[in-house]
């Protein structure tokens, strides 16, 4: 999931060539990446090898005019987990994006959709939940305050959201988010990304 973060954060930026290094391909990092594909990204594995028995390749990412697709149902349970930053590339991209066939997520992860689709909603781009997924109009997300209730895919997600939006975003709940990826800030400072972080009051 971390590697999916950089994945979209480039694909969505202006001018961005980025290559993650060691990147351990599995069956979902593979779904994301073929999710992005299908949206037009530009993303190339490079030296695939195994490294202490795990398939782990160079992906080389480019940005790239992200175009709204309608995601086959045998991608969505392989990219689960990256659903929060893939729904910000859907939000960037031109046109609808249809994410349907998501009938096995858990209570837990239906609300995950539920809240980046408020989310979105606030920062002004169309987003529909429905049953079994979400529906998504793209354009140029705006600034605005997202509520992520300690979900730390979605603080991470909007977080990306904020390279292409019009005006900053404040990301509300966001304490735990430093146990799923820990040094993510300092990343996100060395690709340029500038993501600040508020004490609690």
């Amino acid at each position: 999931t971390s590697a999916v973060l950089f994945m979209v954060a480039t694909s969505i930026s202006e001018g961005c060539d980025l290559l993650l290094e060691d990147v351990p391909v599995s069956s979902s990092c593979e779904g994301a990446i073929d999710i992005l594909r299908l949206m037009g990204g530009d993303i190339v594995l490079q030296n695939v090898r195994k490294l202490a028995n795990e398939t782990v390749a160079d992906l080389h990412v480019r940005s790239a005019r992200l175009k709204g697709a309608d995601i086959p149902e045998a991608l969505v349970p392989l990219a689960l987990n990256a659903f929060p930053v893939l729904l910000v590339a859907a939000a960037c991209a031109e046109g609808s994006t249809i994410l349907r066939g998501a009938q096995a997520l858990q209570a837990d992860e239906s609300e995950c959709v539920r809240l980046m689709a408020d989310g979105l909603l606030a920062l002004g781009i169309e987003a529909e939940p429905v049953l079994d997924g979400i529906i998504i109009e793209g354009g140029v997300p705006g600034g605005g305050e997202v509520d992520a209730r300690g979900d730390q895919r979605i603080v991470m997600a909007f977080r990306v959201a904020s390279l292409r939006a019009s005006a900053p975003i404040r990301i509300q709940a966001c304490a735990d988010a430093a146990a799923l990826f820990p040094h993510f800030l300092a990343l996100c400072a060395q690709v340029g990304m500038r993501v600040a972080q508020e004490d609690k009051k």
